[in-house]
């Protein structure tokens, strides 16, 4: 009955695992698509906070 728990936990601790590295990937691609886009992002933010003091 033991080798059954120590299988359950082995299968258990490799599917973290593998979420554990999804997560990394996303970060990582996320990161290197955000990079080239920021200087657009902040036109964006400057040009939606100008429309915001604009309505005041």
């Amino acid at each position: 009955m033991h080798w059954i728990t120590k299988a359950i936990e082995a299968a258990y601790t490799f599917i973290w695992d593998l979420g554990d590295v999804g997560v990394g990937l996303m970060t990582v691609f996320n990161i290197i698509v955000i990079l080239p886009m920021s200087k657009e992002a902040l036109a964006s933010l400057k040009d939606y906070e100008g429309q915001m003091k604009a309505r005041k």
